[in-house]
């Protein structure tokens, strides 16, 4: 995932029939175009509240302005420039 594909969205209530609910934050995620799609559309995912604002959070302690999302961290805690491989996803999600 590239910063690109990552826009803010408008909030949202977190109770969406509850006129005094609070809003969360959201964020937009457009993941390309699947195969199977016409020509123009694109699938996009939006994430809301604690996933918004941790992702929010993390592009700005990586300092991440452009280029890939998820980043290689160190051991010795510092983030490099290179993007994770998928082996690596991979690996942090099982």
């Amino acid at each position: 995932m590239r910063h690109s594909q990552i826009s803010v969205a408008d909030p949202i209530k977190l109770r969406p029939a509850d006129p005094v609910s609070p809003t969360v934050r959201r964020v937009r995620i457009a993941l390309g175009r699947p195969k199977a799609t016409t020509a123009g559309q694109g699938a996009l995912v939006f994430a809301a509240g604690p996933a918004a604002v941790a992702f929010h959070e993390w592009m700005q302690a990586a300092n991440i302005t452009s280029g890939p999302i998820f980043k290689e961290v160190r051991k010795d805690g510092s983030i490099g420039a290179n993007s994770l491989t998928p082996q690596s996803v991979n690996l942090i999600l099982n």
